[in-house]
């Protein structure tokens, strides 16, 4: 009588599958790492608390935007737009220099002429009146966005 020692052929089928599917994970898990090395692996939380504007008629003649940072990191802000409420068009584009917002701080904008006492302020690009009513909108440089209606 032969004792026979092994393994049947779906047995070693099944783990040779197994062992591959694990291999499989690994390499995968390790190419995802590299991946997001270099993507940001924070999101900016900026809010808009508060807009100060001047009203010319049924236009936007300056403004002044207060970005507030809740974090839980610092934010560099990358672009600023006046939209259309009704129809979604950009307006205007608001030249926003490299600035950066530190959790829990508020970055005081300011656009246009704010008051009749104050320097006109050249820094938005519009090729038509900002009418009210809009949408301000500030985007971060990993591309948090924030909104604020005129109204």
């Amino acid at each position: 009588m032969f004792l026979r020692f092994g393994v049947s052929e779906i047995i070693g089928a099944v783990m040779l599958v197994l062992i591959a599917a694990v291999l499989g994970l690994f390499v995968l898990g390790y190419a995802n790492r590299l991946l997001s090395i270099n993507s940001p692996r924070y999101q900016c939380s900026v809010s808009i608390p508060l807009i100060v504007y001047n009203v010319s008629g049924s236009t936007v003649s300056g403004m002044i935007v207060y970005v507030y940072d809740a974090g839980p990191y610092s934010c560099q802000l990358s672009s600023a737009y006046v939209i259309n409420q009704s129809t979604n068009a950009v307006l205007a584009s608001l030249n926003i220099p490299k600035t950066q917002v530190r959790v829990g701080q508020v970055v005081k904008l300011v656009y246009g002429k704010v008051s009749k006492s104050s320097t006109y302020v050249d820094n938005v690009t519009s090729s038509s009146p900002i009418p009210v009513p809009s949408i301000v909108s500030i985007y971060t440089v990993t591309g948090s966005e924030a909104q604020y209606p005129l109204q």
